[in-house]
């Protein structure tokens, strides 16, 4: 219940599917989350707290937008965004509910991107 809430209310997510262990929330038109309360199903072995994933907005701006939107609803975040050594983006980082490491990035302005 604490997941759903957060991907729904926090992230702004639709939910799609619902039954009492899976849960299933829209990102946009062709990518989904699913969440599965494994302690429901004990043969599922899952308890890997390394993993997350991205999202990916359209500009800079929006990465310091989200920022601002997460801390002001207390959530998680443990590298305020900033500009990549790397990787060219920007990015901030934070935790969902489960501990799940989560990512919101945008490619800085002059990242090459692979052309097809």
């Amino acid at each position: 219940e604490a997941a759903e809430k957060f991907y729904v209310d926090i992230m702004g997510l639709k939910k799609s599917y619902h039954r009492p262990i899976t849960r299933v929330f829209q990102v946009n038109e062709g990518a989904a989350i699913g969440l599965m309360d494994v302690s429901a199903s004990p043969e599922t072995k899952i308890d890997n707290k390394d993993m997350g994933f991205s999202f990916i907005v359209p500009n800079t701006e929006d990465v310091d937008r989200w920022y601002a939107y997460l801390k002001s609803h207390n959530v998680d975040i443990y590298a305020e965004p900033s500009d990549g050594t790397r990787t060219p983006v920007r990015s901030v980082h934070f935790y969902d509910t489960e501990g799940y490491d989560i990512e919101i990035f945008a490619w800085l302005p002059d990242a090459e991107m692979i052309k097809k």
